[in-house]
């Protein structure tokens, strides 16, 4: 998904984004069992060591499809 990000980690602004204050990014959603996200965090750091991508992991409470369900 296209986003926005913004904080002091965010150092390489152009101009664009240093009048807007935010900076484009990328968002990527995954849904995923916890050792599946674990796995692939260990080989992000890996393969993307130095590039400070952020992640956060947070739990599903619930998830599907209301079309899905029967009434």
């Amino acid at each position: 998904m296209h986003a926005y990000g913004h904080g002091s980690r965010h150092t390489q602004l152009n101009m664009s984004e240093r009048v807007t204050g935010r900076q484009e990014q990328i968002l990527i959603r995954i849904q995923t069992t916890r050792s599946t996200a674990d796995a692939m965090i260990n080989d992000l750091k890996h393969d993307f060591a130095g590039t400070d991508i952020h992640y956060w992991i947070v739990p599903i409470l619930a998830a599907g499809h209301l079309g899905d369900e029967q009434l």
